[in-house]
């Protein structure tokens, strides 16, 4: 579980690193589109960041179902390994 608390910390700070460059990208863009185009350029950009989520949702998930295999495993052979205390 360690591993995915690391994983998830480097996210937040590699997203904290890039968020104000995003932004800045983001409002030049906007700046230079006529104005009946921002309504597009906006909901393009929420497509965008909802991909993102999803696709970090996706990843997070993969990785946490990985390490709950590896955490059965460990537990299966420490039980499998431990004498038992039957007559």
């Amino acid at each position: 579980m360690a591993n995915a608390v690391s994983f998830t910390a480097q996210i937040e700070e590699s997203v904290a690193e890039i968020a104000p460059v995003l932004e800045t990208v983001r409002l030049k863009k906007i700046r230079n589109v006529a104005p009946e185009s921002k309504v597009r350029v906006l909901r393009a950009d929420v497509c965008q960041a909802a991909q993102t989520a999803s696709n970090l949702s996706v990843g997070l998930g993969t990785r946490l179902n990985v390490m709950r295999e590896r955490v059965r495993g460990l537990e299966e052979a420490f039980v499998a390994s431990q004498p038992s205390h039957q007559p």
